[in-house]
């Protein structure tokens, strides 16, 4: 009953924050406040509510992609009606202390709703809904590798029957119309049954695959390659004075095998905008950082291409930019 299936997240993400808009309409609240590097799904459905008279704080990060909780306590006023702060981040992989703004939030006078997009995080951290105590959560089915095409949206059963996003005959109980994706649904709940069983041994696996490619990043990048605390991310940064679509253009070496991916962050011009409280990481570092992937059955020995890849391919490239700048950009 506190389950709503749908067609992806950005469905559920829509319709937690809409549905809340216009719950809160009658009362007079129609204040959210999210993160400025949160998911563009969210950016996006708050700026579509923007346009129809709801106000939206923005609030800033630190240099770790972290949200200060008592920043976010001071944004609460007597019209938020919802606080939506992602559980990890799919750039950064920051991961925000959820229970400390929920229980930050709880302390307002108005009932606020805290919605979580948690698509990143499940299939890879422990996602207990009542331990973290928020009121809404979303979840993606392919990113846990169910089919793509499906997502589930979790509602605390303390939270009031939001108004449907689509309207129709009754299916989930009323709460989202049209015919349900039956066969999706049920290789959703085979992911998640995998995902809860190889839980631990997938997050052992992948914590020693992330610690050797820092290893061998550090090799051949030195002090370009850097980690940030693991307690609060489990990414790994590297930055070159290349830009990353250069960067990968310039790769000697095939694509990657299917089970490893890199790409440059895309952060938009809008998105850097928001971003101002990350001069500790000037733009010309965002532009020139890599995002790597790594899969559960990531085998050790592809592990060696993206690292021998960006030691060539830097090595290369950066003469030009050498000559011009005559240093690298400055890390913090």
């Amino acid at each position: 009953g506190e389950m709503t299936f749908m067609s992806n997240g950005t469905e559920t993400i829509n319709q937690a924050l809409k549905g809340l808009a216009e719950m809160g309409e009658a009362e007079g609240r129609r204040h959210f406040i999210t993160q400025a590097s949160e998911h563009v799904a969210v950016l996006e459905v708050c700026k579509a509510l923007e346009r129809h008279g709801c106000e939206v704080t923005y609030l800033p990060v630190d240099a770790e992609g972290l949200v200060n909780p008592q920043t976010l306590e001071a944004a609460i006023t007597p019209r938020t009606i919802c606080v939506s702060i992602m559980h990890s981040n799919n750039e950064t992989g920051a991961l925000q202390p959820i229970k400390e703004i929920v229980q930050r939030v709880r302390k307002a006078s108005n009932r606020v709703y805290v919605h979580c997009d948690a698509s990143q995080s499940l299939g890879k951290l422990p996602v207990d809904v009542n331990k973290l105590d928020v009121d809404l959560l979303t979840m993606a089915g392919h990113k846990l590798y169910a089919p793509k095409g499906v997502g589930a949206l979790y509602k605390r059963s303390t939270v009031p029957a939001l108004p449907p996003l689509l309207h129709g005959a009754g299916q989930e109980s009323g709460r989202r119309a049209s015919t349900e994706n039956v066969i999706h649904i049920v290789g959703l709940g085979k992911a998640c049954e995998i995902a809860r069983r190889d839980l631990e041994k997938n997050q052992k696996h992948m914590q020693e695959m992330r610690d050797r490619l820092y290893q061998q990043l550090l090799q051949g990048l030195g002090s370009k390659a850097w980690r940030p605390d693991p307690g609060k991310s489990w990414s790994l940064r590297a930055t070159s004075c290349v830009r990353t679509g250069r960067l990968r253009r310039g790769c000697r070496t095939p694509c990657p095998p299917p089970s490893s991916r890199w790409k440059p962050t895309h952060f938009c011009p809008r998105q850097l905008m928001r971003l101002q409280p990350l001069r500790a990481l000037p733009v010309t570092v965002m532009r020139c950082t890599c995002r790597m992937c790594l899969r559960p059955w990531e085998l050790a020995k592809n592990g060696p291409w993206a690292p021998a890849a960006l030691h060539w391919a830097v090595k290369a490239l950066a003469k030009r930019w050498i000559k011009r700048r005559r240093s690298w950009p400055r890390l913090p």
